[in-house]
């Protein structure tokens, strides 16, 4: 079909869905034949639409350039020719924090989603474009822009007797935006088959005998395909974490675990990422420490979730040391790092959902900011606690507890409900 016969099939079909109040919408696409269809479709709604071909053209309508209007709505390119889409959020949202702004990528990554949401943006859709879909989207962008605007008034009474109130309901609309995406993002990259993937890349590195011999290049180009799978594999466990979390679907088969098996197998697994940046990990342990009452698989997970962060936000030549011993009828473990310390701002969000201490560390290493979160929920359901100790430039100490085990048990199976 000819690409004006489809803006012409489009326009009809929108024309006849929900009707939105015309908006001032900026379009930041190299790409002119997806820049101009977006056009011509929301042109055809009543809508003024403002269309660049790079980022500086943009910024220059958004900063307040000549004959420019108040923006409501940018809908960015994430990869333009000059600057990178999430510049222009930044430079959006210091401007006018209500305007939407929706990023389009072919080029989809989990952590790509995260940052965008994180920084604001309300949508982030992946090329090759679903037209329906984002249509969809910025009419329910331009409807929060209409509510927003009748209701600023009402908003701002509301927003001074009620502040604690709208900051709680914020971060609960904020999750919940953040969870839809991420989610929405996931199902689109985990069409391909991740455990057939997996399942033949390991046979070919494992059983030359049956397949045959590789190469050099071979095996390297396959340790990089293994490598980006099994990450993407702990991103699906994550996010399974996650829904079962929040559905109080997590099942926990309580037994007596010995805490010093448990870790010396995380330091061991741990090791090969401590030896990459020479950072040394030490075991100190009571001599009279009793055994914890945990579900095994999950007691090993909190462990290696907290050192393996202790080694990931620390610097080559750094320490790492793990404490544990009684206290109050619980076993406590310190995960204790000489890194680079979390703000005192940042210390009360690092078990959000989400969330990620902007450092220049946290900007290099890869993550979603979801391995805290579901290691302070795993705690929880145990019936343990868990804190943060940290000072910038000295290092961290994370703490948790586990029902100590002065009496061995047998598995007794205890569903775990939502904290």
């Amino acid at each position: 079909m000819q690409i004006e016969t489809l803006i012409e099939t489009l326009a009809e079909i929108l024309k006849t869905n929900m009707n939105t109040h015309s908006a001032n919408i900026l379009i930041a696409e190299d790409d002119m034949g997806t820049r101009e269809t977006l056009a011509a479709i929301l042109e055809d709604e009543g809508h003024r639409v403002i269309k660049c071909q790079n980022g500086e053209e943009a910024l220059g309508y958004i900063n307040g350039g000549t004959e420019s209007p108040g923006i409501d709505i940018v809908v960015s390119d994430l990869r333009l020719p000059d600057i990178s889409g999430m510049d222009i959020l930044s430079c959006l949202k210091a401007q006018n924090p209500d305007a939407a702004f929706i990023l389009m990528s072919g080029h989809a990554t989990l952590e790509t989603a995260v940052e965008a949401v994180n920084q604001g943006a309300f949508s982030y859709q992946v090329k090759p474009l679903d037209i329906d879909s984002l249509m969809s989207t910025i009419r329910n962008a331009i409807n929060q822009q209409r509510l927003i605007s009748e209701n600023k008034e009402l908003v701002g009474k509301l927003r001074q007797s009620n502040e604690e109130l709208e900051r709680k309901n914020q971060d609960l609309e904020e999750a919940g935006l953040a969870k839809m995406q991420i989610l929405s993002t996931a199902s689109h990259e985990l069409k391909t088959p991740l455990t057939s993937i997996v399942g033949y890349v390991d046979r070919m590195l494992l059983q030359r005998d049956s397949v045959g011999d590789l190469n050099e290049r071979q095996e390297r180009y396959l340790e990089t395909v293994k490598k980006n799978s099994y990450r993407l594999k702990a991103l699906v466990d994550d996010l399974l974490d996650i829904s079962r979390i929040e559905s109080g679907g997590i099942v926990l088969d309580i037994t007596s675990v010995e805490v010093v098996a448990e870790l010396e197998d995380a330091v061991r697994l741990v090791q090969t990422h401590a030896d990459r940046k020479n950072i040394e990990v030490k075991l100190e342990v009571a001599s009279d420490l009793p055994p914890v009452l945990a579900e095994r698989l999950r007691f090993s997970q909190v462990i290696v979730n907290l050192l393996s962060n202790a080694c990931k936000y620390s610097l080559d030549g750094a320490s790492v040391t793990v404490k544990a011993g009684r206290q109050n009828g619980c076993v406590q473990l310190d995960v204790s790092d000489t890194g680079i310390g979390i703000s005192e701002a940042d210390q009360s969000r690092l078990f959000s959902q989400f969330f990620r201490a902007e450092t220049m560390l946290t900007r290099e290493e890869s993550g979603t900011g979801l391995g805290l979160f579901i290691t302070k929920h795993l705690v929880e359901a145990h019936g343990g606690q868990i804190w943060v100790t940290s000072q910038e430039g000295v290092g961290t100490t994370v703490s948790c507890t586990f029902p100590a085990d002065t009496v061995p048990v047998t598995s007794n199976s205890v569903a775990a409900s939502s904290a």
